[in-house]
């Protein structure tokens, strides 16, 4: 069951005025899919970033190296 799936059943359990449930319902689900939208980008910056942190300290390293070689 994916998460949109179970949104829904969660609301179908909470509410039991129809108007209420469809407006929240609507609201909700457009919220859920704008966030999976933009969660592919996040974890692109996120890897870019992890990335650039990891050569940040490999240079470092390499940099103490050379200070004690030297």
């Amino acid at each position: 069951m994916d998460s949109l799936e179970a949104v829904r059943i969660y609301i179908e359990k909470c509410f039991h005025n129809n108007t209420s449930k469809e407006k929240f319902s609507e609201a909700l689900l457009e919220h859920i899919r704008k966030a999976d939208s933009r969660s592919g980008l996040l974890n692109i910056v996120l890897m870019c970033l992890a990335s650039l942190y990891i050569l940040m300290i490999c240079i470092g390293f390499a940099g103490n190296m050379l200070v004690i070689i030297v």
